[in-house]
């Protein structure tokens, strides 16, 4: 809320009122709760997956390698002790064999989107671009989940999505 609505509030008699500075914008991409006219529009951080395999940068690339065979998974992301993603590891970058580490073999940075952003429009990106899912993190860039452009593009037309394996952490 704003400075002045908290001021009021304050004058009114509540005592527990809190200013959040950041603004609703970084309300929404935090993932708190929402309220008013936009508050029913579909975000991205509303329906990203949360199953998604992650390792952490010092972990061992032949356990990682491991993890996503038996998971039929293409990749992992790669994520501090905080869930912040540092980059991502493809299984055919993997060794079957050795002591690297998954950081030796990461690309770091992958692209990512804020969990605020409207359905329709990160849909619509994605189609664009011709790109299959993103990478949805929180303002402080931490792992909420992905989103796939067909589960987008489904929810916009109002279908349900298949069932998908719950978060293995």
């Amino acid at each position: 809320m704003s400075a002045r609505a908290a001021w009021r509030l304050e004058t009114i008699g509540l005592s527990r009122v809190f200013r959040y500075t950041a603004g609703k914008a970084e309300w929404f991409a935090n993932g708190l709760p929402r309220a008013g006219s936009q508050a029913t529009i579909p975000r991205a951080g509303d329906v990203a997956q949360q199953a998604v395999p992650t390792c952490s940068p010092m972990d061992p690339a032949t356990a990682v390698r491991a993890q996503l065979e038996a998971r039929g998974e293409p990749l992992a992301l790669v994520v501090t002790a905080e869930r912040v993603v540092v980059g991502c590891v493809f299984l055919t970058a993997l060794p079957a064999a050795g002591d690297t580490s998954v950081e030796a073999l990461m690309e770091p940075g992958p692209a990512t989107t804020r969990s605020n952003v409207p359905l329709a429009e990160i849909a619509a990106r994605l189609r664009q671009r011709e790109v299959a899912s993103v990478i949805v993190t929180d303002t402080d860039g931490r792992l909420i989940g992905s989103l796939r452009r067909e589960d987008a593009e489904r929810l916009l037309l109002g279908q349900p999505l298949p069932a998908r394996p719950a978060d293995p952490r």
